[in-house]
């Protein structure tokens, strides 16, 4: 990691470390009768881009630092058709590192940010913490430039000759621990630790790729 990454890192340090005791929440306020809970208007690929401007803009230098977008579905892969299967909520994961030139000190925060895809007045909470230690297992996506959605990548496990996967869980991150480097994140799904294959679908190309356990 270049230590040069910020201009001032005795500044960022002490703001970091300032920002760690910061925990920010934002709830839509409308006493309307008639706002209900509605399906989601969006693909999760247009809510990352809003959310990361959201928190590009309230913490600029998260700009560049994202990590993760762990998504919950409304049922297993497994259990659900295509059709069926929905995002329901999504959690963001940002990481800021600086190593102060004249201390050689090291600062890091984490931020992250929960937002419930389907129901519009539930609170999207926006937490900010000091990091003790640096982000293994993952690189950082630096952009989502020619980024499938969730909902494709959901589309092409569904009609692949893989099983499908039994979990809720999906990961969009640039996964560095299963020997694949091709320059951009995956969409990860989960499981159990004991199961047989490991199912990913690159970002990009939306190939599924399957790793056995």
């Amino acid at each position: 990691m270049k230590t040069n990454f910020f201009k001032n890192s005795a500044k960022v340090a002490a703001t970091l470390m300032f920002a760690t005791v910061m925990t920010v929440g934002f709830t839509a306020c409308n006493k309307n009768d008639e706002n209900q809970p509605k399906e989601q208007t969006k693909t999760c690929l247009e809510y990352l881009q809003q959310d990361y401007d959201t928190i590009v803009k309230r913490y600029p230098m998260a700009e560049g630092r994202f990590m993760e977008a762990r998504y919950e579905l409304n049922g297993k892969v497994s259990d659900l058709s295509f059709e069926e299967l929905k995002a329901v909520s999504v959690e963001y994961w940002y990481y800021i590192s600086v190593q102060d030139e004249e201390t050689q000190e090291f600062h890091a925060a984490a931020i992250s940010m929960e937002h419930n895809l389907v129901n519009p007045q539930a609170a999207t909470v926006i937490t900010l913490q000091e990091a003790s230690s640096p982000w293994f297992n993952d690189k950082i996506i630096p952009d989502f430039e020619n980024y499938i959605s969730l909902e494709e990548a959901l589309r092409n496990v569904k009609y692949n000759d893989c099983n499908d996967p039994q979990t809720r869980f999906v990961t969009l991150r640039y996964p560095v621990i299963y020997g694949l480097d091709r320059g951009h994140a995956f969409y990860v799904f989960g499981g159990s630790e004991d199961r047989d294959e490991h199912v990913l679908v690159d970002a990009i190309s939306g190939e599924v790729v399957v790793l056995d356990n």
